[in-house]
């Protein structure tokens, strides 16, 4: 047997001539080296399995923070409700001042609830940017784990030295007839490993997409999309699959032939991959300046328009953010703010793929929040509002009027004698300083005593009504500002389309600065594709040509390259059926449904990856000498 032989070369014995033949001292050497090659598998493959814990643990909390902010989320929501009824029913009774003040605390209530209510709405978009971000930087951690894995695969079936260095023929037909087991069982262990690291990437990413369908952080529509972009991506590298295995499946050449191939694809896919290398490091070094758009962004989000449409917020003349009042806020259609990656297409000659470079910012306004309510009707509650605010300055100036008058005017209605008579009296001002006169002129010890505390308590009477004139006053001009406030909005409001358009103009500017910003990272990303796909397409070729080869004549081979061509088609049938059962999702409950379905399915497959690697990791490792 091949292995047998393999293992007699490899198990050198502990004692060594020291005059050893030079071939001997390299081949030694070689295996030193070839040692840290497996230990450098080992390593890319165990790095792939804590990027990917690490990536589990990270949406495992991202999925908490999810849940919080849709509690609070749904809790404002309820309780915006409930208060709504209470203010109706308010607004239903009798309109005594005590009625119009509880009305008026309800209203901010409810001003401050659709704040909270937005916050955790944006809130939840930022989760779901950040698990983007955190997705992407998985995708390409698992990348360089791969890259490496690749490397000390390469390294490992390095024997160039070894076959130069060698004194007969005999010697380099046993290294040859090596290098290709080894080889065989090296492209094995990489393979299997590749193919587990996507499967746990592929469940990472439905777990992910579990995640923003309950928390609501994607829409329906946009969560059938994405499931269904996944399926097409792996239906495409399978048709490439079955299309190079099936250049293959009823091969009748001789072996002398098909290893002449091998040689050929094998060279072939070196040079390939050497190229991919230089392609994918420039993409993966390559930075990306987003100043222009950060800016532009941070400018959107200061919009006056943007905080009434978005946020619920009144941006008053000094920057400053304070609810809206209920009276509009009411009848604002809902809407929220989206930050979606740019998607774009590489499609090569052998399959397509998708993928995001930058992102796109939006405000969605749901057709169903659609303003629904006869701007009159807003008209005629602003209107109510105003006049409900101006009744409280009427009422205000009245007491400020007294107020004035018993602190420095006539009051000669602020007492009242027993048949509640008007008694002319002093003000609050005179009467301090009537009895501080009085004080100072008194020379009996009693009568100054008295005087003092007379003294003593006008003066608390006089500070009392000076800071109710002070809080009057203030009454006032904040009642001023309310109705400038609810006439900005209630403009605001009527301006409504035209606004939108306005904004809709800047994010349109802020989105295609960001497109240019990205348009050398994805021209890189191109190049990096072609060259993938080259080198995947000589891989997958070599791949099959190995497996017919090492399989007895092509017996065994055939009916293993069968048995792969009929369970990627099978795949694709599965996925094909998936994505006609994705297209007739009616509701989110069925989108959740769907996803923790493919989740266990996916399960069982990274677990037969894994019983893939132990077995393939095996197989390495016996081929390999014990020191």
């Amino acid at each position: 047997m091949i292995v047998a032989v393999l293992l007699g070369a490899m198990s050198l014995g502990a004692c060594v001539d020291d005059n050893e033949s030079a071939s001997v001292t390299a081949v030694r050497t070689a295996k030193a080296e070839q040692l840290k090659s497996i230990a450098a598998m080992n390593n890319a493959e165990a790095s792939a399995k804590a990027i990917l814990a690490a990536a589990d643990a990270a949406l495992k909390n991202a999925q908490a923070e999810a849940e919080k902010a849709k509690a609070a989320y749904d809790n404002a929501q309820a309780e915006i409700a409930k208060k709504q009824i209470e203010l109706i029913e308010l607004q239903k009774a009798e309109q005594t001042i005590e009625n119009q003040k509880k009305q008026a605390e309800l209203e901010q209530q409810l001003s401050n609830l659709e704040v909270t209510k937005k916050a955790n709405e944006q809130k939840l978009a930022q989760i779901a940017a950040n698990m983007k971000q955190a997705e992407t930087e998985t995708q390409a951690a698992l990348l360089r784990s791969q890259l490496a894995l690749k490397q000390a695969e390469q390294e490992l079936l390095d024997y160039d030295k070894q076959l130069a260095e060698a004194a007969t023929q005999a010697e380099k037909d046993k290294l040859l007839q090596e290098r290709q087991e080894l080889q065989n069982l090296a492209s094995t262990y990489s393979i299997t490993v590749n193919n587990l690291i996507s499967a746990q990437s592929m469940l990472s990413m439905y777990k992910q997409n579990l995640v923003y369908v309950e928390a609501n952080l994607v829409t329906m529509e946009e969560s059938k999309k994405q499931a269904i972009i996944d399926n097409n991506n792996t239906i495409s590298l399978n048709e490439m699959k079955i299309a190079k295995y099936k250049l293959y499946a009823n091969y009748t050449q001789d072996l002398t032939t098909l290893s002449n191939k091998i040689s050929e694809l094998d060279a072939e896919q070196e040079r390939l991959w050497d190229e991919y290398i230089v392609a994918n490091n420039a993409f993966y070094a390559m930075n990306v300046d987003v100043e222009a758009s950060t800016k532009a962004t941070n400018d959107i989000q200061k919009d006056k328009f943007y905080q009434f449409a978005v946020n619920c917020q009144y941006m008053d003349a000094d920057g400053n953010l304070q609810p809206i009042e209920f009276c509009i806020g009411q009848y604002l259609p809902a809407s929220y703010y989206t930050r979606s990656g740019k998607w774009y297409s590489y499609k090569g000659e052998e399959y397509t793929q998708l993928r995001t470079f930058g992102d796109s910012i939006g405000v969605d306004f749901p057709k169903s929040s659609d303003f629904v309510t006869d701007i009159r009707v807003v008209e005629n509650a602003v209107n109510d509002y105003i006049d409900m605010v101006n009744g409280w300055s009427t009422s205000n100036k009245e007491q400020l009027k007294l107020y004035q008058a018993v602190y420095n005017g006539k009051a000669t209605k602020d007492m009242y004698d027993s048949n509640l008579e008007a008694v002319a009296c002093r003000n609050a001002v005179d009467s301090t300083a009537y009895l501080k006169t009085a004080y100072n002129a008194a020379t009996d010890a009693t009568e100054k005593a008295d005087l003092y505390q007379r003294y003593k308590n006008a003066l608390d009477k006089e500070t009392f009504w000076k800071n109710q004139i002070d809080n009057y006053t203030n009454r006032l001009a904040d009642n001023d500002v309310l109705i400038s406030r609810v006439k900005d909005q209630w403009d605001m409001y009527q301006k409504f389309d035209a606004n939108k358009l306005v904004l809709q103009a800047k994010m349109d500017k802020r989105n295609e600065q960001n497109v240019e910003e990205y348009k050398s990272k994805v021209a890189a990303w191109i190049v990096s594709m072609d060259k993938s796909e080259a080198y995947n397409a000589c891989y997958t070729e070599l791949t099959a040509a190995q497996t017919i080869y090492y399989g007895n004549n092509g017996d065994k081979g055939a009916s293993e390259l069968a048995s792969d061509i009929k369970d990627l088609e099978e795949e694709n049938a599965r996925l094909k059926k998936d994505n006609e059962d994705i297209s007739n999702i009616t509701s989110q409950q069925e989108t959740i449904a769907g996803w923790k379905n493919r989740i266990t399915a996916q399960e069982a497959v990274v677990k037969a990856k894994e019983v893939a690697v132990a077995n393939a990791k095996a197989d390495l490792d016996a081929a390999m000498p014990k020191e």
